[in-house]
């Protein structure tokens, strides 16, 4: 019975990934492009959210599953953050979501005005800073696997791929914890891919309404505020690399 799966995750290519207890969901997605080339949105980001598979039908899969079908009458069909004709109603019930439920949430990017001095490429540094977000928001919680799974994108799949290599996590005594790799399209419905996006798009929304000093700081937005901010301080980490640069490790 130990390694019954507790429910499964379906995949566009038609795979499937059996989650067995103990196990560390994290969903991601991006915002922007690693260029910084879109004068209306110079930001690079990438952000998701992170829950024990224990934990996920409860407060991620169908608290989800209901609110689409309650407010957005699309249960069956794919919720896109970028989206802009929501009603009153349904901004109420997304902001609601993301209050009322226990899941961790991050978010890390970069935009045109960020200082990089080093070769490191911008989805490289943006990566791996989430990385250390998820890092940072699972050392609350105890497993014994992680499984990342990546909205999926044709353009940073090879890429993410390949600095995935150097993706490692340990738990307290510093042992090994493994690590596998998924991918899934966003016309799956999933709803952890989905709230991925609505985590990432509101961060660099938020950060593009600063930067062009629309607003003065990112909790002005109600809804930066109620993912980031208006929770429990364990749920949440957030970074915007204003400088990178390389410092070679002491001897």
């Amino acid at each position: 019975m130990k390694n019954v799966p507790i429910f499964t995750l379906n995949f566009a290519n038609g795979e499937s990934y059996d989650v067995l207890k103990n196990t560390a969901l994290v969903f991601i997605d991006e915002t922007g492009n690693e260029q910084l080339s879109d004068p209306n949105y110079p930001i690079f980001g990438m952000g998701g959210c992170v829950i024990l598979a224990d934990n996920y039908i409860d407060h991620i899969n169908n608290p989800w599953e209901k609110m689409k079908d309650t407010h957005f009458n699309q249960s069956m069909y794919p919720l896109h953050a970028s989206d802009n004709n929501f009603n009153s109603d349904q901004i109420s019930a997304l902001n609601d979501f993301f209050l009322q439920n226990k899941f961790g949430r991050f978010a890390s990017l970069a935009s045109l005005n960020t200082t990089v001095d080093t070769i490191l490429q911008i989805e490289q540094i943006v990566y791996f800073s989430a990385i250390n977000r998820i890092i940072d928001i699972s050392k609350y919680s105890t497993f014994n696997k992680i499984v990342i799974i990546y909205e999926h994108s044709d353009r940073l799949m090879p890429k993410l791929e390949y600095y995935n290599k150097d993706i490692s996590f340990t738990d307290e005594s510093g042992v090994a914890i493994p690590i596998e790799f998924c991918c899934a399209n966003k016309s799956l419905c999933i709803p952890g891919i989905e709230i991925a996006d609505f985590i990432v798009h509101s961060a660099g929304t938020s950060l593009r309404d600063k930067i062009s000093n629309k607003i003065t700081n990112l909790s002005e937005r109600k809804d930066f505020s109620n993912i980031f901010v208006n929770v429990d301080e364990n749920y949440p980490s957030f970074l915007y690399l204003n400088n990178v640069s390389y410092n070679e490790a002491p001897n």
